[in-house]
Formats: structure tokens, C-alpha cells, sequence
């Protein structure tokens, strides 16, 4: 089981790379509030992002050790743009891609 932290714990040294990719995904019309609010909605919101939704413009950011390497994950919303950008690489639709289709969140073809 992963755990997640608030801080580095500075014990393993950081993962280099990881944190330096960039996924942007694209909610459209969406309203995230009350999605985020609503515990019951299906989008696959990680509970990074949905922080990162009721605080919009900060970079919130979890610690977390794997593979004898400490990482950091990160979400900023943006609500102008309707986006969360963040190093996490699954979709939050992942689940709901439709076959022969582009996913209009994170643009993947599947």
C-alpha cells in the first residue's frame, strides 16, 4: 500500500524524470465543483486533484516512496481554462474511453 505525505520524508533519494512530465486534462463544460462535492460521481478524480479543484491556481503537492525512490505528485487547477495539469499518467476517463474514439480529456486514442 502506498502512502501519502504532505512532506519528503528525505530518507530515499527523489525519483529524477517523474516529476517533470506534464498531463493536462481538458474537462470541458464540466463544472468540477460539483463534481468534486458530489462523492457518489463517477469521473476518477484522485483526491490530489479533487484538492487541487477547491483550490484553484495552487499547486498541491504529495510525497510518496516506491521502488527505493521518494516521488512527487502535483495537481494544479485552472479555473479559467477548466484544467488540471499534474504528473499523474492515468486519465480520469480511463474508464469510460469509447473503442475507434479520441478521449476528449487527455487526448488519447484509443
Amino acid at each position: 500500500m502506498t502512502t501519502y505525505t504532505k512532506e519528503p520524508k528525505g530518507i530515499l533519494p527523489m525519483a529524477s524524470g517523474h516529476k517533470n512530465s506534464t498531463n493536462v486534462y481538458n474537462f470541458g463544460q464540466r463544472p468540477l465543483i460539483e463534481v468534486v462535492e458530489n462523492k457518489y460521481s463517477a469521473l476518477g478524480l484522485t483526491q490530489q486533484m479533487r484538492e487541487a479543484v477547491r483550490n484553484p491556481g495552487v499547486r498541491i503537492v504529495q510525497y510518496h516512496e516506491e521502488n527505493g525512490y521518494e516521488y512527487e505528485d502535483y495537481s494544479i487547477y485552472d479555473p479559467k481554462t477548466n484544467t488540471i495539469t499534474t504528473n499523474w499518467f492515468g486519465c480520469p476517463r480511463s474508464f469510460n474511453h469509447h473503442i475507434g474514439s479520441t478521449c476528449g480529456m487527455c487526448g488519447l486514442k484509443d
